[in-house]
């Protein structure tokens, strides 16, 4: 759901679909106001075996113009199914001058203020985060957490804001123009005993992402591609949030929202890439990545087009097929056997539709996404060489870096 605006060209045609991937523009009404905090009210607070889930709903972007309203309707249509649970939402909005929230929404669909935040840190910083999951824990303590990040999405893009307490090293949210990188979210999250995370936005489910965030979350969803501006249906997932295992609600969230966009009759709005990763077979994807790579062809054969993630309208693609490209390169059989065994092992579910934006074809979709380099040079653009995947995994195709290796046997 982090939601890129199509060029000049396709505008006037979807761009009631699809608000910009690209920064937003801040916010008006001037600074936020200072808004004291609350105490907590833990009222009707279920007991016994529970779960938590966290939306984090970054709305102070294009999207809080309407979109956050309306997935808000949506979760509390389907509060009934809140079952021995607690759905929480951290809201900031669009509108400086409204409060930034935390509250729950409970089964009868009403709001429970827990707690109001001033905007003295952002919203995308670690110790925001952090604070918030503090809050909700006191409030709502469970015996398990899953967590769903709402907001823009520029997946392993190193375009966020320097942060004290995170290395400046993925790109989740826009609060008035702030962004958080990866690693700062996976410094935000590790810890936090989560159970899954679901990416509401776009473009998030690339490797060098899932590397980062891999000790976070057993189980994470969401999308290689361009998400529809309505992003997940709410009112469709609350259920399974909470009355199925971590690793089920991930797959039914992920097949419940493919299959609401995948029924769309209108081809411009029949756009939709969704997966669902085990975190846990993720180092073993990368070791494995590796292995490839040190024997591969590099930067690829001649007249190899690989399987973008992004409609050409939108320009410069960052993103494509991992699968696609890895059995394109690759010239140690053994090794590209092994590969697919790791990634079909971590890639519990995936499905695409037919074209993404009815301008390319969806003819690969592994459910993970890479950024594609041929130097030195183009491994630096937006900071690629500075991820972790790099320095672990892909910097290998220049021969730097060093994993242990892996037993093909």
């Amino acid at each position: 759901m982090i939601k890129n605006f199509l060029s000049t060209i396709l505008a006037a045609v979807i761009l009631a679909v699809l608000p910009g991937c690209e920064d937003a523009p801040q916010s008006a009404g001037g600074t936020d106001p200072v808004v004291p905090e609350t105490p907590s009210d833990p009222s009707s607070r279920p007991s016994g075996k529970t779960r938590t889930v966290l939306v984090y709903m970054v709305a102070s972007n294009n999207l809080g113009n309407v979109y956050d309203k309306n997935d808000l309707a949506e979760m509390k249509a389907a509060a009934s199914d809140i079952v021995n649970g607690t759905l929480l939402v951290y809201h900031v909005p669009r509108r400086a001058a409204d409060p930034i929230r935390l509250y729950e929404i409970k089964p009868d669909g009403t709001e429970h203020v827990v707690k109001t935040y001033d905007a003295s840190e952002p919203s995308v910083s670690v110790k925001r985060m952090r604070r918030v999951w503090a809050d909700a824990k006191e409030y709502a303590s469970a015996d398990s957490y899953g967590m769903v990040l709402w907001s823009h999405g520029n997946g392993w893009l190193v375009d966020g804001m320097t942060d004290a307490d995170a290395p400046v090293t993925f790109s989740y949210g826009q609060d008035n123009g702030k962004k958080m990188n990866t690693s700062a979210l996976a410094v935000a999250l590790e810890g936090q005993g989560l159970d899954f995370i679901y990416f509401d936005c776009c473009l998030m489910m690339s490797a060098e992402v899932l590397y980062d965030l891999r000790g976070c979350a057993p189980y994470i969803a969401g999308s290689v591609t361009e998400l529809p501006v309505d992003g997940m249906r709410y009112d469709l997932n609350i259920k399974p949030f909470f009355s199925e295992s971590p690793r089920e609600a991930m797959i039914k969230a992920a097949d419940n929202t493919f299959g609401h966009y995948n029924t769309q009759l209108d081809p411009a709005d029949r756009t939709c890439s969704m997966s669902v990763v085990d975190t846990s077979k993720i180092p073993a994807l990368a070791e494995a990545t590796r292995l490839v790579y040190e024997t591969a062809t590099f930067p690829a054969p001649a007249g190899y087009v690989p399987q973008r993630f992004t409609a050409p309208s939108f320009g410069k693609c960052y993103y494509f097929d991992l699968a696609h490209y890895v059995d394109a390169i690759a010239t140690d059989t053994q090794a590209l056997a092994h590969w697919h065994n790791a990634i079909d092992e971590a890639v519990i579910y995936k499905n695409c539709t037919p074209r993404l934006w009815d301008e390319i074809a969806l003819d690969t979709h592994c459910g993970i996404s890479t950024y594609i380099f041929s130097s030195e040079q183009t491994a630096a653009t937006k900071g690629y060489n500075t991820t972790a995947w790099y320095s672990d995994v892909a910097s290998a195709l220049l021969g730097k870096a060093s994993l242990p290796s892996i037993p093909l046997d």
